[in-house]
This record gives C-alpha cells, sequence and structure tokens, in this order.
C-alpha cells in the first residue's frame, strides 16, 4: 500500500442502528452479516429485507460493505451459503469476507466479480499466507491480532495483497481459528460463530484466559506509516453509542495523522474495557508482562459505561449527502434524461418522453422543484448544487413523470445493478482424480508425540507414522509436525527452514503442516504432506483445495460427525482422530507461568513447560508449552489441551464405514505405560474404562 495514503477505518455493523451510527461517524467501510454463517451469530445482523436499504444507505456516503461468510461450512451447507452469497451479491456488497477455503472456491466459480477477504480465521499470519491467499484468488487479507509491529511491517512490505490489521475491541486468547475450547466443552463453536467464551471464566481461581480489548489509539501514527490498507475495529455485539464513539475517534486521529491523548484513550476506556487496555502484541511485550495482558469486566468498568452512555446522546443520523451537479433535458420527441453528481458518484437515467403543451409549457424552476423534493433520501441539494436544465420550447412533463425520474435517479446513485447467479441446488463432490476411491484393506495408523521419551517399542510396531514436535524431532520418529503458526519474525522461518533440514537428514519421511502457507517450506522435499487437523476441513472442497497442492492425505476437523467425515473420506485421502486430547487453544502468551505469577522471569527461573487449569466443575485442562515455539525460535506459546481425550478404540464398525485412510492418536500428557495400554484397548476393542472420554458421534 502506498504509505502516504491513509488507511481505510473500517467499522462493525452489528445491526441497522450501528451501521447508520458507523457512516455517520464517517467510516470508509462497514462489516456485517446476515443470518447464517457468519462469525458473530448472536449479532442482531441484517435480514435479507434490511440488506438492500442497508448497502444503498452506505454507498450513498462513499462507504464500502463488506459481508461476512466467515464460519467453517459443511457439505450439506455449501448450497445454502452461496444462497446468502448471492443476497449479498445482489443487495450491493462490495466483497465478502471468508474463512472457509472450500467455500471460497465455490464463490470464484459462481461470483468471479466479487473480491474475497481472507478472515482472521483463515490463519493470516505472515508473508507465506498472503503468497497463497493471492494464488487463491483472495484481494485482502485480515492479519492476526498477534503480530507486531515489526511483524505487521514486514506483511505489508511483502504481501502481494492488502492488508487489514485490527486496531481496537475484544482479543481471544487463542489464535484465531485454532479455538475448539466453546466446541468442544460446551457444543457451541467458535468457527461456526456460535462462541460461549469459555476464557472469560474462571479457572483455578483466577482468569488466567480473559484478555483485556485491544486499543492501539496511541500507536495510530506507526500504523499509518507501516503500509496497512485498513484498520478495523471489532465489535458487531457491541451497542450503536460504542460504535459511533469509537469509530468517530479513530476518524480523527487518522485524519489528523496523531496518537490518541491521555484523555482519549480514557474516553474510550469509559465507552468500554476489561479493566483497561492491552497493546502488548503489538509493541513486542507479551513475554515480559503477560499477566498485565489480563482483563475482566469488573463493576467499575460497567459504572464507567453508563456513565458515559447517560452522558452522550443517541449517534447522529448521518449526513446528508448533498446532490454537486443535477442536469435535466427535455427535448420534443426524446426520452428525458436526469443526471445527478454526489462526491462518491454519478448517474443518468432515461424517462418519459416530455409531451406537447396544450397550455403552460414546463418551466425550469418547476422542474428543479421537483427534482429536488429529496425527503428520506440520503441525499440533499444545497446553494451551491451546480444545475444545468435544458428545455425545449413549448412541451410540458407531469409531476408524475418528474418524480419517477428522480426516485430512479436516486436509486441508480445507491444500489449495484448485478443479475442473478444460475447456482445449482446440489452442490456436487469436487471434480478431482482423487474421488471414488476404493477402501485401504487397514488403515495407516498415524500417532503424534510430544516427546520421544513417550514412544514406546510397542508403539514403534503398532504405528505405521510416527511424529513428534520438529523442535524436538529425532530418529524415533518418522514425521515431525509444524508449528501451529509461524510469523514474519527475524529469522524465524530460517530457523523452522533448518530444522526441517536437520530433520529430513535424520530420516524423515513425513510432514504434518497446520496450515496452506506452511506447505512451501516442505515443498520439493522428499516428504509425504499430510494437512493436520489445524486445516479446519469441513466440506469436500477444502479437502480438495489441500490435494490439488500436492497434499497426500488431510486429518479432517474434529468438530464433524461420523458420516460428514466419512463423505469427504470417500472422495479424498482422509483421516480421523480416534484417540487423544485435542488441542482446545493455542495461545500466544504463557499461561504457564503467569499462573504463579512469574512471567517474565524464564531467564532466571526454570520453566516447568507444563500445568493444569482447573474449570468450575473441576475439569483440569492441561497446558503444555509447544516444542519448537518455545526451545527454538524464542515464542512462549502455550497449547490447552482438553481435560478428556477422544476414545473410539470399540467403535471398529462406525470407523469402518469412514473409509478412512489413516486413524490418528494424539499422546500429550501420557506416560509411555498409558501408552501402551491405549494400544492394548484399540487392538482388543475394548470399551473404556470409565466415562472420561469424549467420542465423536
Amino acid at each position: 500500500m502506498n504509505k502516504t495514503k491513509a488507511p481505510e477505518l473500517l467499522a462493525p455493523a452489528g445491526s441497522p442502528e450501528a451501521l447508520s451510527a458507523a457512516v455517520a461517524a464517517r467510516a470508509d467501510a462497514v462489516y456485517l452479516g446476515g443470518g447464517a454463517f457468519n462469525a458473530r451469530m448472536g449479532a442482531k445482523n441484517f435480514a435479507t429485507d434490511e440488506l438492500s436499504a442497508a448497502i444503498s444507505l452506505c454507498h450513498a456516503h462513499g462507504v464500502r460493505v463488506y459481508a461476512t461468510l466467515n464460519t467453517l461450512v459443511r457439505d450439506r451447507e455449501l448450497y445454502d451459503a452461496l444462497c446468502q452469497a448471492e443476497q449479498f451479491y445482489l443487495a450491493g456488497a462490495d466483497a465478502l469476507i471468508v474463512a472457509d477455503f472450500g467455500l471460497s472456491q465455490l464463490l470464484r466459480r459462481y461470483f468471479p466479480d466479487l473480491s474475497l477477504h481472507a478472515s482472521t480465521q483463515a490463519g493470516g499470519h505472515g508473508t507465506l499466507g498472503a503468497e497463497y491467499l493471492a494464488a487463491a484468488g483472495f484481494t485482502r487479507m485480515v492479519c492476526a491480532r498477534e503480530l507486531s509491529l515489526s511483524n505487521l511491517k514486514a506483511l505489508c512490505s511483502h504481501s502481494p495483497i492488502e492488508i487489514e490489521a485490527f486496531v481496537h475491541g475484544a482479543l481471544c486468547v487463542s489464535v484465531s481459528g485454532q479455538c475448539l475450547m466453546s466446541s468442544m466443552i460446551g457444543g457451541r463453536s467458535g468457527n461456526r460463530g456460535e462462541c460461549a467464551q469459555p476464557c472469560r471464566l474462571p479457572y483455578s481461581g483466577s482468569y488466567p484466559l480473559s484478555l483485556k480489548d485491544l486499543c492501539l489509539a496511541a500507536h495510530m501514527t506507526e500504523l499509518l506509516d507501516c503500509g496497512v490498507a485498513s484498520l478495523k475495529i471489532e465489535g458487531r455485539m457491541r451497542s450503536p453509542g460504542y460504535v459511533y464513539a469509537v469509530t468517530s475517534t479513530y476518524r480523527r486521529l487518522i485524519d489528523e495523522r496523531r496518537n490518541a491523548t491521555e484523555s482519549e484513550i480514557s474516553f474510550l476506556r469509559d465507552v468500554f474495557s476489561r479493566s483497561g487496555f492491552t497493546d502488548a502484541y503489538f509493541t513486542g511485550n507479551v513475554y515480559k508482562s503477560p499477566h498485565l495482558m489480563l482483563g475482566t469486566r469488573t463493576d467499575a468498568d460497567k459504572l464507567a459505561t453508563a456513565r458515559a452512555e447517560g452522558a452522550a446522546s443517541l449517534p447522529p443520523e448521518p449526513e446528508k449527502i448533498k446532490i454537486t451537479e443535477m442536469s435535466l433535458v427535455l427535448r420534443q420527441g426524446e426520452r428525458s434524461l436526469l443526471t445527478l453528481k454526489t462526491a462518491f458518484g454519478a448517474a443518468t437515467v432515461a424517462g418519459d418522453v416530455p409531451e406537447v403543451a396544450k397550455n403552460k409549457p414546463i418551466t425550469a424552476e418547476y422542474a428543479i422543484k421537483q427534482l429536488s423534493k429529496l425527503g428520506s433520501t440520503p441525499f440533499t441539494t444545497a446553494q451551491d448544487t451546480k444545475i444545468d436544465i435544458k428545455i425545449d420550447p413549448a412541451i410540458t412533463m407531469s409531476a408524475a413523470s418528474l418524480n419517477d425520474l428522480r426516485r430512479r435517479a436516486v436509486s441508480a446513485l445507491t444500489t449495484t445493478e448485478r443479475t442473478a447467479k444460475e447456482l445449482p441446488e446440489i452442490i456436487p463432490a469436487p471434480d478431482f482424480g482423487a474421488m471414488n476411491l476404493v477402501p485401504a484393506e487397514r488403515p495407516v495408523m498415524s500417532a503424534a508425540f510430544l516427546s520421544p521419551e513417550q514412544i514406546t517399542d510397542e508403539a514403534k510396531r503398532y504405528f505405521d507414522e510416527i511424529y513428534l514436535p520438529l523442535g524436538v524431532y529425532d530418529k524415533t520418529a518418522n514425521g515431525f509436525i509444524m508449528p501451529a503458526v509461524i510469523y514474519d519474525d527475524e529469522n524465524e522461518t530460517e530457523k523452522i527452514k533448518a530444522l526441517i533440514r536437520s530433520a529430513v537428514e535424520n530420516g524423515a519421511k513425513y510432514a504434518a503442516i497446520s496450515n496452506h502457507a506452511q506447505l512451501p517450506l516442505v515443498d520439493g522435499l522428499e516428504l509425504r504432506i499430510i494437512a493436520s487437523f489445524r486445516f479446519n476441513i469441513t466440506n469436500a472442497y477444502a479437502a480438495n483445495a489441500a490435494i490439488s497442492r500436492g497434499i497426500s492425505r488431510v486429518e479432517l476437523s474434529p468438530e464433524l460427525t461420523l458420516s460428514q467425515m466419512g463423505y469427504i473420506a470417500k472422495h479424498f485421502p482422509s483421516s480421523g482422530i480416534v484417540y487423544g486430547r485435542l488441542p482446545l487453544m493455542t495461545t500466544e502468551r504463557c499461561i504457564i507461568r503467569s499462573l504463579d505469577g512469574r512471567c517474565g522471569e524464564c531467564a532466571g527461573v526454570r520453566c516447568p513447560k507444563k500445568a493444569n487449569i482447573v474449570d468450575r466443575t473441576g475439569a483440569a485442562f492441561p497446558i503444555i508449552a509447544e516444542a519448537p515455539a518455545s526451545a527454538k525460535t524464542g515464542r512462549c506459546r502455550s497449547i490447552i489441551y482438553n481435560s478428556v481425550p477422544i476414545y473410539m478404540g470399540d467403535k471398529a464398525d462406525s470407523l469402518a464405514e469412514c473409509h478412512f485412510a489413516a486413524h490418528s492418536f494424539l499422546f500429550t500428557v501420557e506416560a509411555p505405560a498409558e501408552v501402551d495400554e491405549v494400544i492394548g484397548m484399540y487392538k482388543s476393542g475394548s470399551a473404556p474404562k470409565n466415562s472420561g472420554f469424549r467420542r465423536i458421534k
């Protein structure tokens, strides 16, 4: 992006009222959701009959509209998702925000003229991700909230597509797209817009997962200089008053190219905060004092917000848009022509043919009076409106015809004419060579371990593929697992490449990658590449997006049912997780040391690398530091695992119906003896010994 050009200010519109507030606050763009497939299903959102009016209002004011389709979609939902996309398309949306790579393939096919923005749920962490997204047809990447200023500068300097960054609003403690906690413990998937926010609940007597809201108002000049294309305010669940107050503040800072004052930040804090704000990810201070990132919504916060709302008036209606030019041409025997121009666009429409005047011919003054009756429209004329009226003598035109001409010109200024698409009533499976696979006599047995010490002799005999995290890989394994996330940190990618080369030299034959961006790091090596469950593959088109790039097998999302997995596995080499504790959250802050208040002391204190947090029911969730991140690249990444493992050892018949190419096991906190016990249970098809297991339905 041209650094001399101010970035777009993108405001949330969770309701028609919030949209009006964003327009009144002079946002450059808004993002909104429809009745389905958006990551804020708890917001009021927009009914089908509200979309056209909302988008017309925005376009009249020169405000762009981005519609959200940013959830994971299952195969039977693809048609409905395309219908929702068509509603956005016909209403005039300027772009769609998408998280599912299967859905994005279909959107490119049926709506090739509609821009796609990759949601932060899609895993936009660095330049490699931006390059993949560009190749996949996206024009913008919404980057991860965890990026530092140096990360953001590097990304903006090298990205082939626009970069959008969050500047204000709620922070998820987990990396976007990598949170299964709400889904696995409460049945409400954050990846499908239904997050129950378990991170805001107490654990082990405190709130170690509840982060303060983000506020980068004090860093505006740095953001303006780093090349980011769009600055995004989070808040589709927030009130119109919140949207107006926050958007107005950032509008002022951008226009004046300055950082916020203490009083402005105090104002934003009163509008809404959780014990204040944090900028730790952006400044890179997350590892020095991560406990300062934590915050809850206190009584004092609520009182401050109530006072702020009481002192503030309702958000004003958006200002009327001035018609800068009005041109009317009335020629005998020809259709009438009206042109209206504003600062944001122009429209010319043709109307009725003027009639020969039987009595008094039409005058310019009368025509102007009728055409200026803009009433409830977003437009108005002014004293300096340039008016050009050309009327042949001895002709007239009825008030009804002039009013119709005006109405259609106003409509043309605010609407985008698009033709409905011919969508198939049934979305066929992807047309790819791997379709209709012949089931193998025996699925590959694949196991991931966290340390070499867990890999027993029995495990070596039972499992065909044995994986270790890249940072601790040794010859006891034949595959490695890539880190959950790779950023554009100085030398981090080079360190990862060096670890990959070392693993290959030490016998690695398999690589489990975490997202599409990591493929170039392992491509070209003598490795079979597996797309791990972190790809969030929930439909056959998403599987196709991976397999068509040379990936050998996809590990399906554990949020799917067995029947949903089976449909994909019939067409593409797939695996399902049949045993293990799922990673519920991947966090870029050290939860382990923050629990004992000694975060930031890692240089002088030996980190245990493991801990537990206990919820209100007594369930204990293990936390383990990600080996390659903490040991090799300087990051203190914590992964929170489920309190209970998946167990499907006694469901052999159900698993056989899925036609899996592989069965995946995840060993995390298990001691070697427990690993052997699990293997024995699967060999014998034994039922679990107690209720402390999770089933795939």
